[in-house]
């Protein structure tokens, strides 16, 4: 995964990648690279990702934080290359029932509808876009 500062009109080096001063969500920034090299010594970077990510949604933690994972895998063989990596294209944004105040304005809710943080197993809640941060790969 490579933040791309360039994506971001946020940017601050002291400040996380997607985050505004404020800490308001600035958007889908990261993005992911490959980097190949011939020799060592030269490489070149690919963009595989055509939609950006942010890894500040809160999707764990009762949906109280953000958490990426470590869904980044690489395989490199001669003629190919293969990424996997988490992307946050398919969550649907929301709000949160259970914060009021300056807690809902930092735009990283995603949708939940429930009002318990430990919903149960069949509970719609887990199905209707606010936890669908997937797994995608690319290969160059």
């Amino acid at each position: 995964m490579f933040y791309d500062s360039r994506n971001d009109p946020s940017y601050a080096p002291d400040i996380p990648p997607g985050n505004t001063a404020t800490g308001v969500n600035s958007g889908n920034v990261v993005n992911t690279f490959i980097a190949e090299s011939a020799d060592g010594t030269s490489w070149t970077e690919s963009q595989v990702s055509d939609h950006g990510s942010n890894f500040g949604w809160e999707t764990h933690g009762s949906r109280l934080i953000g958490f990426w994972g470590d869904y980044i895998y690489v395989s490199a063989v001669p003629g190919a290359v293969n990424v996997a990596r988490t992307d946050s294209r398919d969550l649907v944004p929301g709000a949160d029932p259970r914060e009021t105040g300056d807690d809902d304005a930092d735009g990283f809710d995603v949708f939940q509808p429930c009002s318990t943080t430990t919903p149960a197993v069949d509970d719609p809640c887990l199905s209707q876009g606010g936890l669908d941060q997937n797994i995608y790969g690319s290969r160059i």
